[in-house]
Parts: structure tokens; sequence; C-alpha cells
């Protein structure tokens, strides 16, 4: 379970590493369920600290989400063999987004 960093929202993942997983995003005042966003696999969640995206983090592909419209705003692929994130977290400023992954190898990337 993560809150966002404005403390408007709270996510749960659903069904965490299995084929039909997804984040559940909910009004942390009211408690009232927002919307889902699928994905396979889901383990993790993180928010931007602009509280407006969050990435969903999975074995085989990581993707950050628009918070009010679910628009798709980039889309990371484990491609390289033994290659799985183990954690993500974006810079304070929400630029960047740091991975690190089980094999111990540490990448940024530019956020949109």
């Amino acid at each position: 379970m993560t809150y966002s960093p404005d403390q408007k929202y709270i996510t749960m993942v659903i069904n965490a590493y299995k084929h039909d997983s997804s984040i559940a995003l909910f009004d942390a005042k009211t408690g009232r369920h927002i919307r889902s966003f699928e994905q396979e696999g889901l383990f993790d969640v993180e928010f931007r600290s602009d509280s407006q995206a969050m990435i969903g983090i999975s074995s085989k592909k990581s993707v950050m989400w628009d918070v009010n419209n679910k628009k798709v705003l980039l889309t990371l692929h484990n491609v390289e063999s033994g290659e799985s994130p183990s954690a993500i977290r974006f810079s304070p400023s929400g630029a960047e987004l740091a991975v690190i992954n089980t094999n111990g190898i540490l990448r940024l990337w530019t956020c949109p």
C-alpha cells in the first residue's frame, strides 16, 4: 500500500505477481475506489513527487501512468536475460527514474 506524496490517494496492488494483477487507486479521505490500472505480474507501485503519475513495477515491464486519465506515459521493457527490477524510485523532482534490477545494475531514465 502506498500514499501519494500529496496524500490525496492510496494505492494497493491487487493479486501481486499474478497474471491478472492491478493497481487500485483510492481517495485517501473517503476510501472510495477511483479507478484501476491493469498490468500483468505487478508487485509494487511508486508515485512521482507531484502525485500526478505513478509507475507499476513487474518482472516483465514497468508502466508509468497519468493518475487522472490512465494515459500510459512511459513503458520500460525488461529485455535483457535475467533482468528484472527489484526497486524503482523517482528523483525528488520527479524528472528522473532510478531502476535497480536483480543483477544489481542501476539504470536512470528521464521521465516524460
